[in-house]
């Protein structure tokens, strides 16, 4: 059977950015090209090069996608469009040869270079978009937390969803990694059969290595991995751990608090540990590499992820994988971004809550309960143990072949 010729359009890849879709693409890349398929990436990098048998075409170069403040940059997102416009033109033969295009969700302005990428193939290739979190009822909330003091946030707002919902009739399938998106785009009209779930992954025989080495200790360890951007609401941990020491002086010499991760939020985070006088036991550790993200990760006995929305979040599997008990915020009204719920079942391998008042009571209870803490620990280890990037690849490939022959992808009974 003959490898086939696969294109990824997303406007950033690990390694030269980081992220939970910059890793999902890369990791799905580079093993599907071991298994003998042709695999070009369009993608913001330098220059075109070659690496782990995958294709990495320049279609811009930024050093980063985000604002000062840790929002998508719109510039950003429509120099890359425009970039690719050109890119389809020059790369039109590559383009037409290829069995199957998956475009990344992540930025609204893809639609339009896609638009032209249809016309281009003339209906002769199969397009599938990733769509990693369901937006359509967000975009009021997004806006209006970035320009409230404009008061536009509502006109925004509509026009976002306009061109959201125009560029999902791009596709002729969507790929997602949560069942919650899965099924939110059924709710907003989605026909289920143009629906296909391939989840994120993590590396178990590499995390195995790192599992092996874990040691007791003396003191407990609550972690947080991700992005220091508003929409992680990371001081709320900080805040959380002020309120239940002063509840509970007595857990002062017992916790430990690492943040994992970068971003224009660190001066924030910085000063207000300091102003509550946690400085000796939160530490903001920054950027770390691969190596001592896993064992700082290997260290972890909760794991914290209040976002105000996720995807499928790969900071979250890999925390549950070396036996962390997660807690996580969710919004109960809008399921399509609530991508944790892959994972998460309340009080079953995790704690959900709704609100600060909920996540803070629930990381005290996670904190005093041991009984609770362990069992939420082992099962939450099971639960990762089920996400080897190897098997979500060998479906993967299994999707992509069934639709660049025009057949019906196998069933994924999520309804």
């Amino acid at each position: 059977m003959s490898g086939l010729n696969i294109i990824y359009i997303v406007d950033t890849v690990y390694p030269y950015y980081d992220g939970g879709h910059e890793r999902r693409f890369f990791e799905l890349a580079k093993r599907l090209a071991m298994r003998g398929c042709k695999v070009t990436i369009f993608t913001s990098i330098p220059r075109n090069t070659c690496h782990n048998g995958i294709n990495f075409i320049n279609v811009c170069y930024r050093k980063s996608f985000f604002t000062d403040y840790g929002y998508r940059s719109i510039s950003g997102e429509v120099e890359f469009s425009i970039k690719l416009f050109e890119k389809i033109i020059k790369y039109e033969k590559l383009i037409k040869s290829s069995d199957i295009i998956e475009v990344n969700q992540s930025s609204l302005f893809h639609i339009f270079p896609v638009k032209i990428l249809r016309r281009t193939v003339d209906g002769e290739l199969r397009l599938a978009m990733t769509v990693h979190e369901c937006l359509i009822e967000y975009f009021n909330d997004y806006w209006r937390s970035r320009l409230s003091s404009l008061k536009l946030y509502g006109v925004l707002g509509l026009v976002s969803k306009s061109l959201y919902l125009n560029a999902l009739k791009c596709a002729d399938f969507y790929i997602v990694p949560s069942k919650p998106v899965f099924k939110s785009l059924i709710q907003h009209g989605v026909a289920k059969e143009k629906i296909q779930y391939i989840p994120n992954g993590i590396d178990i025989k590499l995390y195995s290595k790192y599992r092996s080495k874990q040691t007791s200790k003396n003191k407990l360890t609550i972690s947080f991995l991700g992005r220091l951007v508003p929409e992680k609401r990371v001081e709320w941990i900080i805040v959380a751990l002020k309120n239940i020491l002063r509840r509970n002086p007595t857990l002062t010499g017992r916790l430990e608090v690492n943040i994992i991760g970068s971003g224009p939020l660190t001066p924030t985070l910085n000063n207000l540990v300091y102003r509550y006088g946690l400085n000796g036991i939160v530490k903001l550790r920054g950027y770390v590499s691969d190596n001592e993200k896993l064992n700082l990760l290997a260290e972890s006995d909760i794991f914290c992820l209040p976002s105000r929305r996720e995807g499928f979040s790969l900071a979250l599997l890999e925390a549950m994988f070396f036996g962390a008990a997660p807690i996580v915020t969710i919004d109960s009204k809008r399921i399509g971004i609530n991508g944790v719920l892959e994972l998460i079942s309340h009080l079953r391998n995790g704690y959900v809550t709704h609100s600060f008042n909920e996540f803070r009571n629930g990381l005290y209870r996670l904190i005093i309960d041991d009984d609770l803490r362990s069992m939420l620990q082992r099962n939450a280890m099971k639960t990762a143990e089920h996400y080897d990037w190897d098997n979500i690849t060998l479906k993967a490939e299994n999707i992509y072949r069934k639709i660049s022959n025009n057949l019906k992808p196998p069933d994924t009974n999520y309804s």
